[in-house]
């Protein structure tokens, strides 16, 4: 006698890349590097109301930001640095990453930003590359970013690591170098 049976299989489901994940109570601590001189500061995921989500960073001042996390995009949407009580509504929201990072992929942003003064971004999405850091060795998306801030040029460089987040930045402006 021959017997059928049926087997079904079910392929795990595989979540999508998020290079900015945004889960309260995650944390990073970093160290940057300028002008010779080493500070640390510490990024936590302190809570979420409704889609807006609370980030805030400690070092030598505590800086709070108001992020979301629709489909396809980080966005951010206040910065306010508590001790002076000076508050940035970012209007339009910034569209501070698209989520996955895609290599080839651009976009730009322009809008207002601290006490009211012109913001505009242009963002590129560079290959994936090997990232060795204090913390580990990670397999990270590049993201070159050019910004103007009423007439002060930034150039930003990170390194995203697929639900990790930031792994690296390089920041230029002027004479001074960050890493």
């Amino acid at each position: 006698m021959l017997g059928l049976g049926l087997c079904l299989w079910a392929a795990p489901v595989q979540a999508a890349p998020d290079f900015f994940p945004l889960r309260v109570g995650d944390w990073w601590k970093y160290k940057v590097q300028s002008g010779g001189k080493t500070t640390d500061f510490t990024i936590k995921v302190v809570k979420q109301q409704g889609e807006r989500i609370l980030v805030e960073t400690t070092s030598t001042q505590v800086i709070q930001d108001w992020y979301s996390h629709p489909s396809g995009w980080v966005l951010i949407h206040q910065t306010i640095y508590p001790a002076s009580k000076l508050k940035a509504d970012l209007k339009p929201p910034r569209k501070l990453l698209k989520n996955p990072l895609v290599p080839g992929e651009k976009w730009d942003y322009k809008g207002t930003g601290i006490m009211g003064v012109s913001l505009e971004e242009h963002n590129l999405v560079g290959a994936a590359r090997e990232v060795k850091v204090a913390a580990g060795t990670f397999q990270a998306v590049h993201l070159d970013t050019k910004v103007t801030q009423g007439n002060a040029r930034v150039l930003k460089s990170y390194d995203y690591a697929d639900g990790v987040g930031l792994v690296r930045s390089h920041t230029e402006t002027g004479g001074v170098k960050s890493d």
